[in-house]
């Protein structure tokens, strides 16, 4: 079976955001703590440990198509959490400068990947989790990856 680009692109994603350690000269361990799935699953569950970053796939969405070559746009949301009120952010913007630093590192970054045209990320902003009654920081980070995916002939 073939993997599609954007299986690969979210585990090159993952890869690299579980590099991120102080012993690889980033600011936090994010990545000692990465969930492949959404953030709201692990939030009540009590055995789980805080930083954590939660790498969330989003919606896929084909933009063209030439012959058997398609230019895809693929969106994900890297979403960490801090235990905690962090009202002024600084964790969170932490982890956020790691995050991109870690999907950049190369010359390209995510762009090294063949086929990736190009990585775009929105703004971020921290957050309260919204019960009211957990005591949790959150910030995600949007990120959208546009690539080609070129299909074998049938």
């Amino acid at each position: 079976m073939t993997t599609t680009k954007s299986e690969q692109i979210f585990e090159e994603i993952c890869t690299r955001i579980s590099a991120i350690t102080r012993e690889n000269g980033y600011q936090s361990d994010i990545g000692n703590n990465l969930h492949r799935g959404w953030l709201a699953s692990l939030i009540h569950d009590d055995d789980q440990t805080f930083p954590v970053i939660a790498v969330q796939r989003g919606p896929v969405t084909v933009n063209n198509r030439n012959g058997l070559t398609v230019k895809e746009t693929m969106a994900v949301d890297l979403v960490a959490a801090v235990r905690g009120l962090d009202d002024s952010g600084r964790d969170l913007y932490r982890i956020v400068y790691d995050i991109k630093r870690a999907l950049w590192t190369s010359a390209r970054g995510l762009a090294d990947i063949p086929g990736v045209l190009e990585v775009q990320f929105g703004s971020a902003e921290p957050n309260l989790w919204p019960d009211g009654k957990t005591k949790l920081s959150f910030i995600a980070v949007p990120v959208e990856i546009a690539y080609t995916e070129t299909f074998p002939r049938p």
